[in-house]
């Protein structure tokens, strides 16, 4: 938040790492878990349809599609 960040963004991006989505880095505002690389300016907090497909996937019967035991470091 100190650099500009949206905080709404910020929260629901987070939620979608909780929701099993990984950091995608697109740079596209429309893509939530664009996380950083997404404009400062960018102010939407809501995820894609792509993205919201996924968390439907993730939680469709079976366990979510996360994987342990790997370290993933924002730079």
């Amino acid at each position: 938040m100190d650099q500009g960040y949206y905080p709404l963004r910020i929260a629901t991006h987070e939620i979608g790492h909780i929701l099993g989505l990984p950091d995608r880095r697109t740079g596209l505002c429309s893509d939530l878990m664009s996380g950083s690389s997404a404009p400062v300016s960018c102010q939407n907090a809501a995820p894609s349809a792509a993205e919201r497909a996924e968390v439907d996937r993730n939680f469709a019967g079976a366990t979510p599609q996360v994987t342990f035991g790997t370290l993933h470091v924002d730079r």
